[in-house]
């Protein structure tokens, strides 16, 4: 190690301080939702600020954590860490460390923090990265006096405590926004006080279905990704290569104004999203995980139809009608043709396109600037882990 510590300080290796067991999954068959056994957790995707959620139990664990021991993820990602919350079975996603001789738990859960960069560099993996037992074993981390080890997790908890109340007034403020994106359209649709009608009466050809395809390599022809459906819009760069095999790809371009609908999702809230070709898109071909509407422009805007398409009235209806198959929920062609919607006048869609875009993009300045806060925040964490662990922050903080 290059980085200088204070007198008294030493680089130590993490089994030179904890007692560290890898996880074991338990048998399938004795996972349960309704509290049988003890709590058994996977990986990081149960983390939260500080304690994981419980949300199944093992009869049967293998590797097992006591209560306020350190969680730590060993694979995809490398790095995050929680403490066990109660005595707790453990899953191959985490290890577990428990501290032996003086140095308290939540010590080396911010020790661990602060040097998570350098956990993740030892992570190794083509699939997805995970770190080795024994590498896990040599990580080392700065260790002060007992004293001095208490007074750091006091100073950075009353810190962090404080960042904490800042980051949930940012999250707060930032939901609010997303919402109130939702409330423009849907104020505004209802002041429009017109005849709904289906998406059929206006379409110019039949709804169509994307191609199947196979994933190709670099030669094969640019096919869009189900997430190239983003806020309404289409994002031509979000493609993958794919052979047609005999089929033109050409018949399956799309073209400015084309407005592609998701066929089907994990999630209910995102089946049949919608987003339009912009001007100036590449004629990129679309996937059968979406469907295509061509609508006739003198009497619908397509521009209109995508502020319509994410109100809440259409919303109610596609996640009504939403088929769920081995937990994909699906929507067809006849579902959406079938879809009503107020159709006011083209004078009025375009005057209401614009009030809304305009709203919109103060709301979207609004966000933008809440995340550069929140952004900030982060920085600021790392800075304090940083200047905790350095020494640094003993010097000039605890001593006043």
């Amino acid at each position: 190690m290059t980085t200088e510590l204070p007198s008294a300080w030493e680089w130590m290796r993490v089994d030179d301080l904890c007692e560290v067991t890898l996880g074991q999954s338990p048998p399938g068959s004795s996972y349960n939702d309704i509290g049988q056994g003890i709590p058994f957790f996977q990986g990081k995707a149960e983390f939260g600020t500080t304690y994981p959620s419980i949300r199944k139990w093992t009869t049967q664990p293998k590797k097992q954590a006591s209560a306020e021991s350190v969680l730590v993820s060993v694979r995809a990602p490398v790095g995050p860490t929680n403490l066990a919350p109660v005595d707790c079975a453990i899953g191959r996603g985490l290890a577990v460390l428990e501290p032996r001789g003086p140095v308290a738990p939540q010590f080396v859960l911010w020790a661990i923090r602060a040097t998570e960069n350098r956990l993740v560099e030892q992570s190794t993996g083509s699939t997805f990265d995970a770190i080795t037992g024994a590498r896990l074993r040599e990580h080392r981390i700065p260790v002060p006096p007992l004293a001095d080890q208490q007074r750091i997790v006091a100073a950075i908890e009353e810190h962090f405590s404080r960042l904490d109340t800042i980051d949930a007034g940012l999250a707060s403020a930032i939901l609010q926004t997303t919402q109130l994106q939702q409330r423009v359209v849907d104020d505004q649709l209802h002041l429009a006080d017109a005849q709904s009608h289906p998406l059929r009466e206006f379409l110019t050809e039949r709804l169509t279905n994307g191609r199947s395809y196979r994933t190709a390599a670099d030669d094969g022809d640019p096919v869009l990704r189900l997430t190239a459906v983003k806020d309404g819009f289409i994002d031509p760069a979000e493609t993958k290569q794919g052979d047609f095999g005999e089929t033109d790809p050409r018949r399956f371009a799309i073209s400015p104004d084309d407005f592609l609908i998701s066929r089907g999702n994990g999630s209910l809230h995102l089946v049949g999203r919608g987003g339009l070709v912009a001007e100036g898109a590449p004629a990129v071909a679309f996937p059968d995980t979406m469907i295509r509407a061509r609508v006739d422009e003198s009497r619908l805007s397509p521009r209109y139809l995508s502020l319509v398409w994410h109100s809440r009235q259409v919303r109610l209806q596609l996640e009504s009608q939403a088929r769920t198959t081995a937990g994909i929920y699906k929507v067809n062609q006849s579902m959406i043709g079938a879809v009503e919607f107020p159709v006011p006048p083209l004078d009025i869609q375009r005057r209401l396109v614009r009030v809304v875009e305009e709203a919109r993009h103060a709301i979207v300045s609004t966000a933008v600037s809440l995340n550069r806060c929140r952004a900030r925040s982060a920085a600021l964490r790392r800075s304090i882990l940083s200047q905790a662990f350095s020494g640094r922050f003993v010097r000039r903080y605890l001593d006043h």
